[in-house]
């Protein structure tokens, strides 16, 4: 995706402000009414305001180009929130193993103190009765083999002690080395999440520049579209005047200037049976709301309105656009009810609703409601069916 600079054509630059003055003046030599030929007046307005709807329809298409980014750099967001949220389980999981290793340790250690002081008790006493019990027990053998019998039960004790504490020294050290692997795994975690955190950081900081520069390009547009609202009222005007020369009689019927069905239409074709619940239901809620990584139904973003509107359908979808145009079957001839996709390189950052006649309804953006577009963007890739 190409980013939009602040150097480029979307600003009021030499040649903008050049047009814009041009555009003013002609404003201001509308008001007189008298005039020679109102059918030449009438051509030229006409040319005037062909070449206004031209200039509003690059200044849009700049508007959407810049709108696109933003909405990449908001998919990117949100994949990422979505690593940061698995990393954070990752990290309490391996926190919890590390508490759980610090436990066992304590617990073994306990274990090997109670064994050392009992062990340390059997010794002192034998010193203290210098070893008279062990002595005692062997001298008071019956014979031979009574002897050898006391004595390998002697030897077989003290060497029960040793092994014990040897057993459970060599269990800390097990415990410990897998403490050690967790600890050393959950700064490798800690560290993709430093990462992760500096990445939503910039983007950020990019999407902040990218709705400086929408603002600029929707004012540079608006300015275009007044320009273009007020070419059509000259149209009107002398229009009135033509037909107010007509009506005096200073034309043949035959020279009048045919109005004709202009401007466009914002009637939405219905829905076809399959796709009509869909639309149905996604009419509710345009003017809510978009939020970024909002689910609905008070607030939305792009994918979060998209599946919210499926799920009250039956239908359950991915979470994220890229997710959903993986999920659906590909279809060339869009209908209602249909999702359409935008953005680049195969990579589906934006989503909405096809409603019929050439349209579609979505979550647009920050600072923006739920609302019914033209598929007119250039970043558009692609249907899927459901």
């Amino acid at each position: 995706m190409r980013f939009i600079n602040e150097g480029e054509g979307i600003f009021l630059n030499k040649k903008n402000i050049s047009l814009v003055l041009a555009l003013a003046l002609s404003i201001s030599c509308v008001g007189t009414s008298a005039f020679a030929d109102p059918n030449s007046d009438r051509s030229t307005y006409e040319q005037k305001l062909e070449e206004n709807k031209n200039n509003y329809k690059s200044a849009q298409e700049q508007v959407d180009e810049i709108e696109a980014s933003i909405q990449s750099v908001n998919s990117q967001m949100e994949d990422i929130s979505i690593d940061i949220e698995e990393l954070n389980a990752e990290i309490l999981e391996a926190e919890g193993k590390i508490e759980e290793s610090n436990k066992k340790v304590q617990a073994t250690e306990s274990d090997i103190k109670e064994q050392n002081e009992k062990f340390s008790e059997r010794m002192k006493a034998m010193y203290i009765n210098g070893m008279g019990s062990y002595v005692e027990a062997l001298l008071n053998s019956n014979s031979i083999s009574d002897f050898m019998s006391r004595l390998n039960n002697i030897n077989i004790m003290i060497n029960s002690d040793k092994e014990i504490v040897s057993s459970l020294n060599e269990k800390i050290e097990t415990i410990e080395k897998q403490k050690k692997v967790v600890q050393d795994e959950k700064v490798k975690l800690d560290a993709l999440q430093e990462e992760n955190n500096k990445k939503l950081a910039q983007l950020e900081e990019k999407r902040a520049e990218h709705k400086k520069a929408l603002a600029k390009a929707e004012a540079n547009r608006d300015l275009f579209d007044a320009a273009v609202k007020e070419s059509e009222a000259q149209i009107r005007e002398t229009e009135r005047q033509i037909r107010e020369y007509v009506s005096n009689g200073n034309t043949s019927s035959s020279n009048r200037p045919s109005r004709g069905g202009s401007g466009d239409s914002n009637v939405i074709a219905p829905p076809n049976a399959s796709g009509s619940s869909i639309v149905g239901y996604a009419y509710k809620f345009l003017g809510v709301p978009y939020q970024w990584g909002g689910n609905g139904p008070n607030t939305f973003d792009c994918s979060g309105l998209t599946k919210y509107v499926y799920a009250a359908n039956g239908i359950n979808l991915p979470r994220v656009a890229q997710d959903q145009m993986n999920a659906g079957t590909p279809v060339s001839n869009p209908q209602p009810g249909d999702l359409v996709f935008f953005g680049s390189g195969g990579y589906a950052y934006h989503v909405g609703i096809y409603v019929g006649n050439n349209s579609y309804l979505h979550a647009p953006q920050d600072n923006e409601n739920v609302k019914i577009s033209p598929m007119s963007r250039y970043d558009y890739i692609g249907a899927r069916r459901y």
